[in-house]
């Protein structure tokens, strides 16, 4: 068997105060991911850059889905508003 391996090269890193244990997801060049620090964080996935954040004040160790403009995730607390984009 032949392996073949390739070099990636970091093009950005985004700190959150808090650990990730999820999965991010990428919709429309924007990385969705959620944190121990109780925030949802959408980053554009050009830049590195936070486009925005909600706090759910719990901790977020689910992956994030997106369908029909809305971001889903799931925490140990319920949001009173649904994010919309």
């Amino acid at each position: 068997m032949t392996c073949h391996f390739t070099m990636h090269t970091t093009h950005w890193a985004f700190t959150t105060s808090g650990m990730v244990r999820s999965s991010p997801a990428v919709v429309d060049g924007v990385v969705y991911v959620g944190s121990d620090n109780g925030k949802l964080h959408a980053v554009d996935a050009d830049t590195g850059r936070e486009r925005w954040s909600f706090h759910t004040k719990a901790r977020l160790r689910s992956s994030p889905a997106m369908a029909n403009g809305i971001v889903y995730i799931a925490s140990a607390r319920v949001a009173k508003s649904p994010i919309g984009m």
